[in-house]
């Protein structure tokens, strides 16, 4: 869900602290494929406003060299037709360490952590550059509070320096979101 990552240099220029994300060391890039619905994410990301809801993350045709389809779609808030972009994955290993990018553009170092994931509900998402990037993604459009909680507790476990006040409200997911078929989605 990123465009790019800056160096570590930009983020120490900015006062950041970036937390070191622990390495998987089993992830399953198939199990991952597949639909995800943003239940939060930060303030301000500059590439997704803080207005845009039922936003989604589609991963499809994951090939045997680790490269993946991205599309992402979201609504505005006045819940017209779902919008979106597509661009590359790449998740080279088990590490769930990624590189994500969108209009052609190269990344260099991994841009998209996978923090932990039962692949099945919930998956949380981080990368640190200039700022600080948090997803909390799940497999069903609406959620449970304690499943909320749940992806909170695993981010304020491994993720220290994380300042969680600039978390937006939680995404609008549901009833009146015009959602991309999944024929769309995964093709």
């Amino acid at each position: 869900m990123d465009y790019a990552l800056a160096s570590f240099d930009s983020a120490a220029a900015s006062n950041v602290v970036c937390d070191t994300v622990t390495k998987m060391t089993n992830f399953d890039g198939a199990a991952y494929m597949g639909v995800w619905y943003e239940q939060d994410h930060v303030v301000n990301q500059g590439f997704q406003l803080d207005s845009w809801t039922c936003t989604q993350a589609k991963y499809s045709n994951l090939d045997a060299t680790g490269h993946f389809t991205v599309r992402n779609t979201s609504d505005t808030a006045s819940f017209g037709n779902p919008f979106g972009v597509t661009g590359t994955g790449y998740c080279p290993d088990k590490s769930g360490q990624c590189f994500v990018s969108f209009f052609g553009a190269k990344t260099t170092a991994p841009n998209y952590s996978v923090v932990e994931t039962d692949y099945t509900s919930y998956s949380v998402v981080y990368q640190c550059d200039s700022k600080q990037y948090l997803w909390f993604l799940t497999r069903d459009n609406i959620i449970s509070d304690a499943l909320y909680n749940k992806m909170l507790g695993i981010a304020k476990q491994k993720l220290p320096h994380f300042d969680f006040t600039k978390l937006a409200a939680r995404d609008y997911q549901g009833p009146k979101c015009h959602y991309e078929s999944p024929t769309m989605i995964l093709q």
